[in-house]
């Protein structure tokens, strides 16, 4: 989805919640004082990563109508990815729950996520009780049996789309774990990668990272697609997403000795293809 998608998906969401921000700020003091502190900027941000399943309302509106009607509900219970079907109330954690709603309305995981099987890769992160991104894909973390942090135990060519939130930067070797999601995705299966952007996460020039000692590299937009092109052969994928998430990030209120809020993070996409049969001269 490129970034006009996004707009028109967050105005259709916000008509859809029939969105009322400065009620939102008033109804709930925490948040009011989140946005005081300038800890969040962004009440919309909040409601669809949070709110949402908190049972927060986005106006007055919503709240008299479930108030009234104990089946009232502000979005669909269920959205269709593929030929399955994802709640929108999904107990997501981590960074993805910021834009899972986003993903979901505006066909994101409809379009790079289909199919049966789908591996979600490191998905725990430092949540023992996290979830995978969907209720039908299976979570890769270091307790699956058969998976020792890089190899996974299934076939080549065997999943429909591997996803890897917030994982790459963690990884010892990340050429070689990208050359292990490629390899067993199917031709004509997606890549979704995820990792935190040097410029609005870490915000510095080199190592060690302010915010997670656990992270071993930083990434561009440039370093990531250049990760790619070392790990991979050519013409072997293509690039269908390569964004700078930069949704409700705090740019007024963000310096480099402060924990950025809003999204802060590169997606990219990458598709598996068929092998051409010629090669390069």
């Amino acid at each position: 989805m490129n970034e006009l998608c996004v707009i028109e998906t967050l105005i259709r969401l916000q008509q859809q919640l029939g969105w009322d921000g400065d009620w939102y700020i008033h109804r709930y003091p925490d948040i009011a004082e989140a946005i005081k502190q300038q800890i969040l900027l962004d009440p919309l941000l909040h409601f669809l990563h949070a709110g949402y399943r908190e049972g927060r309302f986005p106006s007055a509106h919503a709240e008299q109508m479930a108030s009234r009607f104990n089946n009232y509900n502000i979005l669909p219970h269920d959205f269709e990815v593929g030929n399955l079907k994802v709640p929108s109330k999904w107990p997501v954690t981590g960074e993805i729950a910021k834009t899972f709603i986003i993903k979901l309305v505006s066909g994101f995981f409809a379009t790079y996520m289909t199919g049966p099987v789908i591996l979600d890769v490191g998905y725990k992160g430092a949540n023992s009780n996290a979830v995978p991104v969907f209720p039908h894909a299976i979570g890769i973390d270091l307790d699956y049996p058969g998976y020792d942090g890089l190899h996974l135990p299934f076939g080549d060519a065997s999943v429909d789309a591997v996803f890897a939130s917030h994982v790459l930067e963690h990884v010892q070797d990340a050429e070689a774990a990208v050359r292990e999601w490629f390899r067993v995705v199917k031709p004509g299966g997606f890549i979704v990668c995820i990792v935190p952007h040097q410029y609005l996460y870490e915000r510095r020039r080199s190592l060690p990272s302010k915010w997670s000692s656990e992270h071993l590299r930083f990434y561009t937009p440039g370093s990531l697609l250049c990760e790619i092109e070392t790990s991979l052969l050519p013409n072997s994928y293509r690039i269908r997403r390569l964004v700078d998430n930069d949704l409700g990030f705090a740019y007024a209120f963000t310096t480099p000795d402060k924990h950025a809020s809003g999204c802060y993070e590169i997606e990219l996409v990458l598709e598996r293809i068929p092998q051409p049969s010629w090669e390069f001269c």
